[in-house]
């Protein structure tokens, strides 16, 4: 897939989760408190995903990893200042804990096509 592709996924993630930690949430927070933090932890990742297929051509990784996880410090201190929301620490380790899973699997597929294609020249 093109990075133009991505970049369109990238940014239609970023709005959907920019949108669903912003507006009202109608469900308990004690009630969902594990599936918020799991929900926290694969919006991150994906986000990340997309970020880094998007944009690894222009950022390193460790940057746009730090970008990720900013937009998520970012989104907790606007909840703090949101009468219906409230910042919560814990989604913060949950975002970066997606970023980090996002990016260990991206590294651990290049690391494993590079050793692939090593092993080709070996063999011819």
């Amino acid at each position: 897939m093109s990075q133009s592709y991505f970049r369109v996924l990238f940014w239609l993630v970023l709005s959907v989760v920019l949108l669903g930690s912003l507006l009202p949430s109608k469900v308990s927070t004690l009630a969902i408190f594990s599936c918020d933090k799991f929900m926290h932890f694969s919006a991150f990742a994906l986000l990340y995903f997309f970020a880094e297929r998007a944009y690894c051509t222009v950022f390193s990784g460790l940057i746009l990893g730090f970008v990720v996880v900013g937009f998520g410090l970012a989104i907790e201190i606007a909840q703090n200042f949101i009468l219906y929301r409230h910042a919560d620490a814990f989604d913060i380790i949950a975002n970066a804990c997606g970023v980090l899973l996002a990016a260990s699997i991206i590294n651990l597929h290049k690391f494993y096509e590079k050793t692939q294609e090593s092993s080709d020249d070996v063999i011819r």
